[in-house]
């Protein structure tokens, strides 16, 4: 998820390889994936959409000891009206659809840290483009079953439900179509 030159672009479980293994993940993995956010992102404000691109991840339920304290995390930055406009309207949905899920704002990490929604809002003006990052604990995960099916279909059920706001518009504005996909990678942040 980091940047390429950020110290911490790989995670514990490949730190150790070799560089040019490293390298192999990067070409494999990490700049057809980046093109692709770029080139939809790109698309999308060509036709003069408001683009909501959710970047889905997991994160570890314990790191360096220490036990984290939510189910779903939702990452925005603060400083963008229409990201926390939207990021309260789904924290809010996921609440009224299960009120036993632990919801954080801006946890594990910090909202605006180093990654792709960052690079997309440094590209995109607030009003066309709003980054969010939804950090699912891998409790869930790793569980599989029922208690994986029942969190996946609430996160898809509410964000459908959040981007209906205001008699289908969504909140600020509108929004005409969302860029991203669903699915988790387990990993060690």
């Amino acid at each position: 998820n980091r940047s390429v030159g950020n110290p911490e672009l790989h995670s514990e479980a490949t730190r150790h390889l070799s560089l040019s293994e490293r390298r192999e993940l990067l070409d494999a993995y990490y700049h057809p994936h980046r093109q692709r956010v770029d080139a939809a992102m790109a698309e999308a404000v060509a036709t003069g959409d408001r683009i909501v691109h959710i970047a889905s991840h997991s994160f570890t339920p314990e790191l360096n000891g220490h036990v984290r304290t939510a189910d779903v995390g939702m990452l925005y930055d603060p400083g963008r009206p229409g990201e926390v406009a939207f990021a309260t309207a789904w924290i809010d949905a996921l609440r009224r659809a299960d009120p036993t899920l632990r919801l954080r704002r801006n946890y594990p990490y910090i909202g605006r840290s180093d990654g792709v929604t960052q690079v997309m809002r440094r590209r995109y003006p607030p009003e066309r483009y709003l980054g969010i990052e939804l950090e699912v604990n891998q409790r869930y995960v790793e569980a599989g079953g029922p208690a994986w099916s029942k969190i996946r279909r609430t996160i898809i059920d509410t964000l459908g439900e959040s981007l209906q706001l205001r008699g289908g518009t969504g909140p600020e504005g509108g929004y005409t179509g969302c860029t991203g996909a669903f699915g988790y990678a387990a990993g060690t942040g």
